[in-house]
C-alpha cells in the first residue's frame, strides 16, 4: 500500500493527485497483475486529509524481485509531491519512506500523468 498525499507540506493541493495515483496504479498492474485506488481520510500528526491509497497484492517472489523499484518510487514521490516522508505498508506493518532522487525509469513512470493532460 502506498498512501498519497491531497496536501504538499507547503499546505498546497496537489494538482492531479488521481492521475498520478493512476500512474502509481499501472506501474503496480505492470509489476503484480493488479492493483486498487480508493479514498479514505489521513490523520497525521495535527493534519487530516483526504488521501488516496493505491494497494496492490503480490507473492513473496515477486515482492523480492521488486521491492527496490516500490521503494524508490516511494522516495520520488516523497519527493514530487514535497513530502518529510511517504507513508507505505507492507503486510500490516507501516513504514514511513523519504524523499530521495528518482531513478530515470520512475521519473518516466510518474512523468505520464503529466502527458495524458497535454
Amino acid at each position: 500500500m502506498i498512501y498519497l498525499p491531497s496536501k504538499m507540506k507547503s499546505g498546497e493541493r496537489v494538482m492531479d493527485i488521481q492521475k498520478i495515483a493512476d500512474a502509481v496504479a499501472e506501474f503496480l498492474r505492470s509489476r503484480f497483475g493488479g492493483a486498487t485506488v480508493y479514498p479514505a481520510t489521513g490523520y497525521f500528526g495535527e493534519q487530516k486529509e483526504e488521501i488516496l491509497v493505491v494497494e496492490s497484492y503480490c507473492r513473496n517472489e515477486d515482492w523480492t524481485l521488486s521491492s527496490i523499484y516500490i521503494h524508490e518510487l516511494a522516495r520520488a514521490l516523497g519527493k514530487y509531491l514535497g513530502q518529510e516522508s511517504i507513508a507505505c505498508s507492507l503486510d500490516g506493518r507501516m513504514a514511513l519512506v523519504t524523499p530521495g532522487e528518482e531513478i530515470s525509469a520512475l521519473k518516466k513512470i510518474l512523468s505520464k500523468w503529466q502527458e495524458a493532460g497535454d
